[in-house]
Formats: structure tokens, C-alpha cells, sequence
């Protein structure tokens, strides 16, 4: 939950999302390919699957986003 849900959190919220992308990508971007078939310690899975989990995860949310602010833009159209 945003605190003070204002144009300024919201940006400052985008920022630091495309941040830690940013970070994510180079990190994968640095991994070995040889690194992708080994398992993540104390998990049953590699890092290609969990990779993929991680993109999954990141458009289910991006899928969030755009209908609140599709939704929230339907709700001021109908207020004016």
C-alpha cells in the first residue's frame, strides 16, 4: 500500500520498479549460460525456471497496472 498515493510517489514508485529491472537484466545479462541448468540453493528448481517465474511475475503485474489505470481513467471521464 502507497502511503501518500500522489502523482509524486507514483512516479517515485515507477523509478525504483525500472531500477531494480534494470539491475536484474544485467545481472542475468552477466550470468554464464552454464549457470542457468543449476539448481537455486534450497529450491528444487534451476535459475532458467525461476527466471521465467520472474518475467511471468512481472507481467501479471504489469497486467494489474494498466487495468487500475485504465479503470481509474473510465472513473474520472464519468466524474466530469
Amino acid at each position: 500500500m502507497v502511503p501518500n498515493p500522489s502523482q509524486t510517489t507514483w512516479r517515485e514508485a515507477i523509478a525504483h520498479a525500472k531500477h531494480t529491472h534494470d539491475v536484474l537484466v544485467k545481472t542475468v545479462a552477466a550470468l554464464p549460460d552454464s549457470r542457468l541448468r543449476e539448481r537455486v540453493p534450497g529450491k528444487r528448481y534451476d535459475f532458467y525456471f525461476m527466471l521465467h517465474g520472474v518475467a511471468q511475475h512481472a507481467l501479471y503485474h504489469a497486467g494489474q497496472i494498466a487495468i487500475l489505470k485504465k479503470v481509474q481513467g473510465h472513473a474520472a471521464k464519468s466524474r466530469s
